[in-house]
């Protein structure tokens, strides 16, 4: 390459990297989940799905990408996606059943219920007490009794101790329900725990 070909590419490179910063200069800031919720409520209909339906990741994937289409970006995608339930999980086999409907449709109005349906599956003879559940003309209000109850919690510390129910009082940390997942979109992201001096 002589000089004025060293000459000419240098010109090209400086114009091109001055393009670019002007470029980024001028880009929009990203949008806001407020600014595209339109669509993502349009896919939820598209997806059958109401603010109490159980989600999957498959869901999940599906209505973060409508939000993509349209300019929404955001740094917690992979974090909010982890927190979804895989679609073979066995409460999205149960429950996006006729009578499993019901029974989500019901639990999803006690507070902490899908975190108590999830433990109780992890149990040896979970599939077998979700069936009961379901069939069962009430089968909600045990999980409002272990979600509530002082008698249910004293309940869940025993069932801690069982095969699979680890930490059965505490919090799951999924995303269960399209109002949680929208929520989860709105709310700003948790502060980093402070560790404890010793």
């Amino acid at each position: 390459m002589n000089f004025m070909q060293r000459r000419t590419w240098f010109q090209l490179t400086g114009s091109w990297l001055a393009m670019s910063a002007l470029s980024t200069a001028w880009a929009k800031p990203p949008v806001s989940f407020r600014e595209v919720e339109s669509h993502f409520t349009r896919e939820a209909k598209r997806l059958r799905l109401g603010e109490t339906s159980l989600i999957t990741h498959t869901d999940a994937l599906l209505l973060l990408g409508a939000l993509e289409s349209h300019g929404w970006k955001s740094d917690r995608k992979a974090a909010i996606l982890a927190a979804t339930l895989p679609d073979a999980h066995v409460l999205v086999q149960k429950l996006r059943t006729p009578k499993g409907q019901s029974l989500a449709t019901q639990v999803s109005a006690v507070p902490g219920g899908f975190d108590r349906l999830d433990h109780l599956s992890r149990l040896p003879d979970g599939r077998q007490l979700l069936d009961r559940l379901i069939d069962g003309p009430d089968g909600y209000k045990l999980i409002e009794y272990l979600a509530q109850a002082e008698g249910g919690r004293a309940a869940g510390v025993e069932l801690s101790a069982a095969p699979g129910g680890a930490k059965f009082n505490e919090p799951t940390g999924k995303i269960y329900t399209l109002k949680q997942l929208r929520e989860q979109l709105v709310s700003p992201p948790p502060a980093p725990s402070k560790s404890k001096r010793r």
